[in-house]
């Protein structure tokens, strides 16, 4: 998938349907129209909040990673940022690994996010029982 906002925006509507508001896998809120906007902040249950979000590529580019929806992931834009094109890494002080999907094992193909101190799969393919 070429990463774009009309895709991008196709892609929400693919994993989270007509919800606006929504978290993304490490928990951090995102809004479905704040696609890219890394700046706009919104009242949110009385304080202000960016909702901003991007397409991560899970196993990054660098790393292998190709554009396939299965290796995609929303995110809020900081918590790309902090992921950056790493194997392993740390969100709000929990480590998180990247996951080869064993269609054999768990269903799902592509790439997935798990917490390592709980081994639990936190990505949308995980967490919406579907994939590509």
């Amino acid at each position: 998938m070429e990463i774009n906002r009309k895709n991008a925006l196709r892609f929400w509507e693919t994993v989270y349907g007509s919800e606006l508001l929504v978290s993304d896998c490490f928990g951090t809120l995102i809004y479905k129209e704040d696609y890219g906007d890394y700046t706009t902040e919104r009242l949110y249950e009385g304080k202000k909040h960016n909702f901003g979000w991007t397409i991560d590529h899970i196993l990054p580019i660098k790393l292998g990673g190709t554009d396939d929806n299965n290796n995609l992931e929303i995110m809020h834009w900081k918590n790309n940022q902090e992921k950056g094109d790493h194997n392993t890494f740390v969100i709000n002080n929990i480590r998180y690994a990247i996951y080869r999907c064993k269609q054999t094992v768990d269903g799902y193909r592509g790439y997935g996010i798990i917490n390592q101190n709980t081994g639990i799969r936190i990505d949308w393919k995980a967490t919406k029982h579907k994939y590509f």
